[in-house]
């Protein structure tokens, strides 16, 4: 639920607009709203901050002393949230932690080098740690839950992995 006292991001970028250009028409250009509404937006801001934030003249908008104020901490909070939006952008793009593979020795020849390789280009954040080993050692080392995967050759003690 809203109080009177609540401030949103959209209402301090929109403040940060008017403040810069100085204009209600050119920010309301802008910003691609409506004066009125901006106007509205604006009012809102300065009854939850109990502050005349602009002085208006004839020529347009500017800042009080408060309006000055509110938009030094406007314009941090704004970088700050974008920065925030950022990072959780490039968090849910990146993939991270460490997957174990076990390879046969034939088979650890051919891969290694290109799975290490894909990982550093295209997964940097991840790592992976490759083991070598007969099916037998390498099939305890999963159930175990030391490897993540494996390629294994069948034999008669992987039936409990079917």
């Amino acid at each position: 639920m809203r109080n009177q006292h609540t401030m949103e991001l959209l209402q301090l970028h929109y403040f940060s607009r008017v403040a810069k250009v100085g204009s209600l028409t050119l920010a309301a250009q802008e910003l691609g709203i409506n004066q009125s509404q901006l106007s509205r937006i604006m009012q809102q801001l300065e009854t939850s901050m109990g502050q005349h934030l602009f002085k208006r003249t004839g020529r347009g908008m500017k800042c009080t002393e408060a309006g000055l104020l509110l938009l030094s901490h406007a314009e941090q909070i704004i970088f700050h949230a974008e920065q925030a939006k950022e990072a959780m952008g490039s968090l849910s793009r990146q993939a991270s932690g460490q997957v174990g593979i076990g390879l046969p020795p034939s088979w650890s020849q051919i891969l290694a080098v290109p799975l290490l390789e894909y990982m550093r280009l295209n997964l940097p954040h991840a790592k992976l740690s490759l083991s070598e080993g007969l099916s037998l050692g390498l099939s305890h080392s999963l159930s175990s839950g030391q490897l993540d995967m494996c390629l294994l050759y069948p034999t008669q003690t992987l039936h409990q992995f079917e």
